[in-house]
């Protein structure tokens, strides 16, 4: 998200992966997530008068979950497990109606 030689600048979809990497950085639910945490980088750089590049990647982490942002996604990982970031536990169940898996995200 941080170009080289560039200070002060954010991109969050145009992404350098490899070919593996790609296959998941694509998707539009990575784009949005990729967009909310360069959104958070952005109001946290202007809050300490700094630019992107000089934050503390291990804040912006926190900050991030903190808001509920999903920061790692690993199926086989209870959300009770000591990591390094938290996240929700998914609730979600596919054959329910979308009002009701939305609140069950939100109550969890």
């Amino acid at each position: 998200m941080l170009p080289q030689g560039v200070d002060n600048l954010l991109v969050p979809v145009c992404l350098s992966s490899t070919h593996v990497g790609w296959g998941a950085l694509r998707l539009e639910p990575v784009w949005m997530s990729t967009g909310e945490a360069a959104g958070f980088a952005a109001g946290m750089a202007k809050r300490e008068q700094t630019t992107p590049g000089a934050l503390d990647a291990d804040q912006l982490v926190r900050t991030l979950v903190e808001h509920r942002q999903l920061v790692s996604f690993f199926n086989d990982v209870r959300s009770t497990a000591p990591t390094r970031a938290s996240r929700p536990r998914n609730t979600s169940r596919p054959r329910d109606s979308l009002p009701v898996t939305m609140h069950n995200w939100i109550a969890h």
